[in-house]
């Protein structure tokens, strides 16, 4: 009970000295904050299968092509793609099994990113 409270205390800690910087989670337990707004944003498609959205303003953007969603303290250019796990497959080893989609992301202002929410499954179809 008492490592409860303790963490309750430092994720109080955490989000005052955040400021206005609210995380869309407070952590993996939780559930997604209802009242979170998520601005939707359309990828630029790039060559090779990449997107990219340039993130003008802190917040917290939802992808319109894979539903990936960034949490941005200010202005980043966010380049990604969807990678194939047979290329990574070897990197896998017993018990961990594949449970997701594989990405690349690259980011132009890496301390601007705060988080990335990946979705659970990617619809591929059209």
């Amino acid at each position: 009970k008492k490592r409860k409270e303790e963490e309750k205390e430092e994720r109080e800690k955490r989000r005052k000295r955040k400021g206005r910087r609210r995380s869309v989670m407070n952590s993996c337990a939780e559930k997604p904050l209802e009242n979170d707004q998520k601005e939707q944003v359309t990828p630029r498609r790039l060559a090779g299968g990449q997107f990219m959205v340039q993130l003008d303003a802190e917040g917290s953007y939802q992808c319109s092509a894979t539903g990936l969603i960034f949490e941005v303290t200010g202005a980043a250019g966010i380049t990604y793609s969807l990678l194939s796990w047979s290329k990574y497959a070897r990197l896998v080893q017993k018990p961990w099994i594949v449970g997701g989609p594989l990405f690349d992301v690259r980011c132009s202002a890496p301390a601007a990113l705060l988080s990335i929410h990946f979705p659970h499954c990617l619809c591929l179809g059209g």
